[in-house]
């Protein structure tokens, strides 16, 4: 974490509220399906990349490989199959720890990541129950 992000953290959004922000994955795999395309559209397509965050480092250390389709080697059965260490490229909460200065709020952060789902659900014509909505928030810790 940066120094900046650590700051954040110690003067601006405490811990124990981040754990109850939830990203409202729907779990359609399109990301890890898709990878070769998500790599391509971070690496050309965001025009002035994200506050903070090395983009091209982020996506040079990503760890494994995409198939002739462009799916990660990692997905198995619609599941990704390292998803407990999964890289923070993959990772949102993760990478928003680490780089907290890419978005004004985690709130903001996964809304970002929410266009980015949506619009990889769009042109891969999936059912409308996929599409990802706002991120919520717990009234409890869990």
């Amino acid at each position: 974490m940066t120094q900046q992000g650590k700051e954040r953290y110690n003067s601006g959004v405490p811990f124990s509220y981040m754990k109850r922000v939830k990203f409202n994955c729907t779990s359609c795999g399109e990301c890890c399906k898709n990878l070769a395309a998500t790599i391509e559209y971070i690496k050309n397509d965001i025009p002035h990349g994200l506050p903070g965050v090395d983009l091209a480092a982020l996506v040079e250390k990503f760890p494994y490989k995409t198939d002739e389709a462009g799916a990660c080697e990692m997905l198995v059965d619609n599941k990704c199959s390292v998803y407990k260490d999964r890289p923070v490229f993959c990772n949102y909460k993760k990478a928003y720890e680490r780089y907290p200065e890419a978005a004004s709020s985690i709130e903001d952060w996964y809304s970002r990541m929410m266009s980015n789902c949506n619009f990889l659900i769009a042109i891969t014509q999936r059912p409308q129950e996929f599409i990802v909505n706002e991120p919520y928030i717990l009234d409890h810790d869990e």
